[in-house]
């Protein structure tokens, strides 16, 4: 784990990939877990996590540790986990509306809920190897998050919003601007309380409620998949007018879309935060 962790922080240097939540709001995910974890899950993180001295990873708000399944997706030194590039979504169908088993659209296998659920026991198990459980840890953290940006859990033929290209407030910013990249970068930077990921996580943790806590840490890794397949299919894909984006040219995301998905993206964030740490708490139970 130190040595993988070692190449993506290298890699960073040259390469920047896009990330779901953008690096920032994965950071901020992280923050709100930990900030929620009890004294079991953070004892046995003080094992399970890299040396402070590598990086700072000692913590699972760090930028490097929270975005690592999305590094070594991309990183030709890590051929091993070619198999998960399936794992960050499951491309569920807006039209028509879905109500069934969200397990009917993974592909080959493999998708972000059953990947979550294999790396939650992995992370359980008191007898696999150590360095089998950092990487289940590394990957939990980052797919959890994934699972809240409702584009990795919807799509209309267009992989969740990446093959429409968009204008974000009349700019169309860069020539690879699409509706996933605004809700992964764009919208994440106009919630943020502070120019700094970690001091907005926890900002954002200090305003959530105790009842919203348990609300939220109900319910199953499926039902939080639809949760956010529900809100990309009434906000990620549609204009405040309520009509959906069209599919072709570069619609324009407006002042009123942004202030619809902004507090959309706020919750997803603190929910993703808070069931981070539900996970973790009860997968590190001695």
């Amino acid at each position: 784990m130190k040595l993988r962790i070692a190449v993506v922080l290298c890699a960073l240097l040259v390469y920047s990939p896009a990330f779901a939540w953008g690096p920032e709001g994965h950071v901020m995910i992280g923050r709100i877990a930990e900030l929620n974890l009890g004294a079991q899950a953070k004892t046995a993180l003080m094992d399970l996590l890299p040396d402070p001295d590598l990086s700072d990873s000692h913590t699972i708000s760090d930028s490097s540790l929270v975005n690592y399944a999305d590094h070594v997706r991309r990183n030709p030194n890590f051929p091993p986990f070619k198999f998960l590039d399936n794992a960050h979504f499951v491309d569920i169908p807006v039209e028509p509306a879905f109500t069934g088993d969200p397990l009917t659209f993974c592909q080959q296998d493999k998708c972000v809920i059953d990947a979550i659920e294999d790396f939650k026991v992995v992370l359980a198990s008191k007898t696999l190897p150590k360095v089998r459980r950092q990487e289940a840890l590394a990957f939990l953290v980052h797919f959890i998050g994934d699972l809240h940006q409702p584009l990795h859990c919807a799509t209309r033929d267009d992989r969740g919003g990446n093959g429409l290209h968009v204008k974000f407030l009349g700019s169309s910013g860069h020539h690879n601007m699409n509706l996933h990249s605004v809700w992964d970068g764009n919208l994440v930077h106009t919630i943020m309380p502070s120019a700094n990921a970690f001091s907005s996580g926890t900002t954002l943790n200090q305003s959530i409620t105790a009842q919203e806590k348990h609300d939220w840490q109900a319910g199953t890794t499926k039902k939080w998949a639809m949760e956010s397949y529900h809100l990309a299919r009434t906000v990620a894909y549609k204009r405040a007018d309520g009509t959906m984006l069209p599919t072709t040219g570069t619609p324009n995301l407006n002042q009123a879309y942004v202030d619809q998905a902004k507090p959309v993206v706020v919750s997803q964030i603190k929910k993703a935060g808070i069931r981070l740490a539900k996970v973790l708490n009860e997968a590190l139970k001695p």
